[in-house]
């Protein structure tokens, strides 16, 4: 009976961990690509939109981009500032669940055991 409720146990485990994993992984390559897509924006940005500061459009927006600076829209900067905030926010969670729910939840190594 010990022995069925060990591998009770065991499987609960495993299966929480198995868990925390996946939101672990799809924490952190949505960050990855959240992230990616940040620096293809702004990449598209820099390459297309005006170096002029046009306030009747509203673009009034300063976008530098290693010294070459455009304008952009509230939206647009609202858009950018989302998606950096969204990817640090995704990598703080793979972090996070990483250091305390993995760590404190993992077996120890056999030399880490004390006889």
């Amino acid at each position: 009976m010990q022995q069925l409720l060990a591998n009770y146990q065991m499987s609960n485990r495993t299966v929480s961990q198995n868990i925390w994993t996946v939101i672990e992984t799809v924490s952190a390559v949505s960050a990855l690509g959240v992230f990616l897509y940040y620096m293809f924006l702004g990449e598209q940005f820099t390459h297309t939109r005006p170096r002029e500061a046009n306030p009747s459009t509203g673009r009034i927006y300063p976008l530098n981009n290693h010294g070459y600076v455009v304008y952009l829209t509230n939206s647009e900067q609202h858009r950018l500032h989302i998606l950096v905030w969204t990817a640090a926010f995704s990598f703080l969670i793979a972090v996070l669940i990483g250091v305390f729910i993995k760590k404190s939840s993992r077996r120890p190594k056999p030399w880490e055991t004390r006889s």
